[in-house]
């Protein structure tokens, strides 16, 4: 009988594993990325601050999006969402594949109103 541990050991083995791991990695490497990131963390802090007025707040609200729309877009972060979202599509297959194994009439529920397969928006 194949156990959980053999099947993680399957989908750790696979290419789209991989492809994730190396986006993954691509990402954490990215000098521009941790910039980014820090960047958006203290922007981000000083909207918190009770004493600031309400257009200093809008001004560090519209630069916190500007700075979470260049992390977006950066070709390593597109790259990470794609491999994610289709480690994602793998994953639901296996269940979806399991449960109809189980009793065909079993509905498999993504845990999102829309399935990803074909919905490929990458920003979150």
């Amino acid at each position: 009988m194949i156990t959980a541990l053999d099947l993680k050991d399957a989908i750790q083995s696979g290419q789209v594993y991989k492809d994730f791991k190396a986006a993954e990695s691509a990402t954490q490497d990215n000098e521009k990325l941790l910039i980014l990131k820090n960047k958006f963390n203290v922007i981000q802090e000083k909207t918190t601050d009770p004493y600031l007025p309400d257009e200093k707040i809008l001004e560090l609200k519209k630069e916190l999006l500007a700075v979470k729309k260049e992390y977006e877009l950066d070709p390593a972060m597109q790259n990470y969402h794609l491999k994610k979202t289709e480690l994602d599509n793998l994953l639901d297959e296996i269940s979806e594949r399991i449960a109809k194994t189980i009793d065909p009439e079993i509905k498999v529920d993504y845990n999102n109103i829309l399935n990803r397969k074909g919905h490929d928006c990458h920003a979150h």
